[in-house]
């Protein structure tokens, strides 16, 4: 993924983007929700005149992993190197 779209999945996650983290816990869920009271276009790729992957669909395998994470109690790491 891009650096503008790991920025912009970050951001609908409700995290600033940085070069690693970690979601775990309660993060988790408060990922989850601030994803879904997102606005539904707000990243690249969600224009209307525009052919690329929109963030939903950019954001789908992270979406799946978190949830996938919440449901198990374990967290999500992330690392840009």
């Amino acid at each position: 993924m891009l650096q503008a779209h790991a920025d912009a999945v970050l951001a609908a996650l409700g995290r600033e983007c940085a070069p690693s983290g970690i979601f775990e816990g309660d993060g988790l869920a408060a990922a989850l929700n601030h994803w879904d009271q997102r606005p539904e276009s707000d990243g690249p790729g969600d224009g209307a005149d525009d052919d690329a992957p929109g963030i939903g669909q950019r954001a789908w395998p992270l979406l799946q992993m978190l949830r996938r994470a919440q449901d198990a109690r374990v967290p999500v790491i992330w690392s840009s190197s």
